[in-house]
């Protein structure tokens, strides 16, 4: 399903920011942002980030591709960001008829702090059972944190403490940051993958990240 409607600009509400490789239109980077305010044909975000790293660009205006998931929804359009102050972009308001709505709860993610047991597969078992941290979770994987880094495609299986249940997934390790972040806390970031989760679990996992960014969004908690 998609049409064309106008995407939801509520403060605090996550935002994808889009770079396309020119030379592979296949290859993106997507980094992490959410929204300050909108009014004025004009609305400001948070800084983008990935992997804890920030967004660089050569010069302004720069054009970007936004994609702003909520619900079981995402929205699409190209912009343009064209001023920075301190860690607020501003970016270009797009016209209605430039906007692009897919049904794609993939995207869907919400900023939580959960505290799981992940253990690594090695030799056809699971070894080495420990406490991770997920920092950013979606119904199609998640960012996690840890006191030691992960190996990129690393398997590992995690148990998911949701309010209802704990829901046991498995995946891979798709972004693996070899650098430790932090500066009183060392702690590397990890990107996963979910590989085997029964639809009833995943189900409840898209009920509560749902659940998390209304509350969110009431609250109106930013980056």
């Amino acid at each position: 399903m998609s049409d064309n409607q106008s995407p939801p600009m509520d403060p605090g509400q996550f935002v994808d920011v889009v770079l396309v490789d020119p030379a592979d239109a296949e290859k993106e980077q997507v980094f992490f942002a959410k929204i300050k305010s909108a009014k004025d044909g004009v609305f400001l975000i948070t800084q983008p980030q990935k992997d804890g790293n920030n967004m660089s660009y050569p010069g302004l205006p720069y054009e970007v591709t936004c994609r702003i998931p909520k619900d079981a929804f995402v929205w699409s359009f190209q912009t343009e960001i064209t001023n920075v102050m301190g860690d607020t972009f501003v970016l270009t308001m797009p016209a209605e008829d430039q906007v692009l709505r897919e049904q794609r709860r993939g995207h869907v993610r919400a900023s939580v702090s959960l505290k799981v047991q992940a253990s690594v597969h090695l030799a056809n078992r699971y070894y080495a059972e420990h406490i991770i941290e997920i920092v950013d979770l979606s119904g199609g994987g998640c960012q996690m944190v840890g006191d030691k880094p992960f190996i990129a495609n690393a398997i590992l299986r995690m148990k998911i403490p949701l309010p209802t249940k704990v829901i046991e997934v498995h995946g891979k390790v798709v972004r693996a940051n070899p650098f430790p972040q932090g500066t009183n806390k060392r702690t590397y970031l990890s990107g996963f993958a979910f590989t085997k989760i029964s639809e009833a679990d995943r189900e409840l996992m898209i009920k509560f990240i749902f659940d998390k960014m209304r509350e969110d969004i009431k609250q109106g908690k930013t980056v």
